[in-house]
Formats: structure tokens, sequence, C-alpha cells
């Protein structure tokens, strides 16, 4: 977040510099420095707005979208669940030969997040199997660094030009929480990882036992399914779009 801090401060300090010194880069660069568009990858579909300090010298700000409600089946067990592809994203994009190629670092306020729910299913839960009602959740950190490359043609010019971007966004391991019902009883999972399973349901002489086990059994399924999820940290961005220069 304090990169994120750092950058935005920048982009406010030159915009709000002398006027003297924004008419010379005008005039160095020409018409075309100012721009917004369209976009779509695997961030979603989105906005962009920019300006061209320089030849070698540009800044975006992006905010992405995108809302996928899912269902089907697996192992006789029906679900139902939501994609949420929520960012918003400022960025620095450097071209080296003042040209269409670019080298682009910033970071994204990140609300992704996915969440699925399934009911009557056999569920593995640590070293034992429960039939069990099932929700969960999986989010993110808010900040996560980007870096990538990219080509953005006609600068120097206005009207339409091109957008390419290829790069990776550096997330935090996905953070999962979920409830349910585990035969007769009610549980939570935290995105920490700590469960708690209240048994009242059951007689008194099992339910101490009961609950202590299960909580044991989803404490480490959750521990197994975090170091499952360490792969998503890293996730490619790819984006194509169009953009008008003013």
């Amino acid at each position: 977040m304090r990169k994120l801090v750092t950058i935005a401060i920048s982009a406010a300090w030159l915009s709000s510099a002398s006027p003297l010194w924004a008419v010379s880069l005008g005039e160095q660069f020409g018409n075309g420095a100012a721009h917004v568009g369209l976009h779509g990858g695997t961030l979603g579909a989105g906005v962009n707005a920019g300006y061209d300090f320089s030849n070698d010298l540009a800044i975006r700000g992006l905010v992405n979208y995108f809302n996928l409600d899912f269902d089907g089946e697996k192992a006789g067990n029906e679900y139902d669940g939501e994609l949420d592809l929520r960012s918003l994203g400022l960025l620095v994009d450097w071209h080296p030969f003042w040209g269409a190629f670019r080298v682009s670092g910033g970071a994204f306020l990140n609300n992704n997040r996915l969440s699925a729910s399934t009911e009557g299913m056999a569920l593995n839960i640590g070293n034992n199997e429960y039939p069990a009602d099932l929700s969960f959740r999986m989010e993110f950190e808010k900040a996560a660094p980007y870096l990538g490359i990219g080509w953005t043609s006609g600068r120097g010019g206005g009207g339409l030009s091109f957008t390419a971007d290829i790069g990776a966004l550096f997330r935090s391991v996905p953070r999962v929480s979920a409830s349910g019902r585990i035969r007769d009883c009610g549980f939570t999972v935290s995105r920490e990882g700590d469960a708690e399973v209240d048994c009242s349901q059951v007689p008194g002489i099992l339910e101490a036992s009961l609950e202590r086990d299960m909580e044991r059994d989803l404490e480490l399924e959750h521990d197994a399914l975090r170091d499952d999820l360490d792969k998503l940290k890293i996730y490619p961005v790819i984006s194509l779009g169009l953009s008008y220069r003013f």
C-alpha cells in the first residue's frame, strides 16, 4: 500500500508542477499526451486514463470489473459459485526507446474474490470423511504490486491507439474462510485457519469429543489448502485495449 501511495503522491506533484514546465513538455512531445480507453483481459474489463509526461515517461490509472455466477456438479455433488474481479490500479510506464514499447510498474488495489457452496457432499477433512454442507470464500490482501511490459501505438499524435499488456500481479496467498454443517454440528473456519465447532445437537457424552476432533481436522485441512494455494500468489496479467489520444 505504501508503494501505491508513493506513486499517487508523485503523480499529484507532477500534475501540479509549474505551467511553464508543462508547456515545455507539451511542445517537446507534441499532441496525444492525454488518453482515455477501454481494455479487457485476465483482470476483467475496464476503463483507463493516463498522461504522457515526456517521450519516455507516462502514468496510467485503471479500473477493472468482471462478475460470473456459475454452477455445476462434481463427484455427484451440485455446487453454486460466484467469481468477482474488481481492482483499481496505478501504473508508471517507461518507454526506454521513446516508442511504443514500454516497461510498466505500480500497484493494484485487489478486491478479487471467489465464493461457492454445496450441500450433501462427502467431505474429506483432515484424516476423516464427513457428510457436510459447505460454503467458502477466497479473498486476497488488498495491495498487490505489478510488473510487466506492453505496447502503445500512436504515441506523439492524436486519435485511436492500440494497447497491449503482459505482466504479473504479485498477490498474497489467498485467504479462505468457510462455514457449514458436518453431521449435526455447525462449524466456521476463519481466514487465519481457526476452527470453531458447535455440536450442541449431539448427546452431551459425545459433544466434546466430536467438537475437538472436527476442529482438529478442519484446521489440518485449512493448512493443507493454504499450501496448495501458494502457487496463486503470482497472477498472470494479459490485456488488450483501445484508447483515444488527445
